[in-house]
């Protein structure tokens, strides 16, 4: 969690830290616009239903991982619109010859 961007000259403190790994990982980060949507029943769309998408699909390419998410999104809400703007970063790690 954080602060809203934007809104404030300048940031409270954010925590910072070190993620030491061994192994391949895929690191998907996205903005509350994405469980914001919400559905005819007014159901938000969850980060559990998320993380099903994500580990169902976590061997795949960043792009098709997005694509899959903002797909589920556009299903799940029908006919209602986004409340708010979307924003999907996903890095996959693969190579560790480092």
């Amino acid at each position: 969690g954080c602060a809203l961007l934007g809104i404030n000259e300048s940031i409270a403190n954010i925590e910072v830290g070190w993620m030491d790994y061994m192994s391949e990982f895929t690191l998907v980060c996205y903005t509350d616009g994405l469980t914001d949507a919400f559905n005819s029943n007014n159901d938000h769309l969850s980060v559990e239903e998320l993380k099903d998408i994500i580990l169902k699909n976590n061997k795949s390419m960043p792009e098709f991982l997005n694509s899959a998410l903002l797909f589920y999104a556009e299903e799940f809400k029908g006919e209602n619109e986004f409340p708010d703007d979307i924003a999907l970063l996903t890095l996959k790690v693969t190579d560790l010859d480092y």
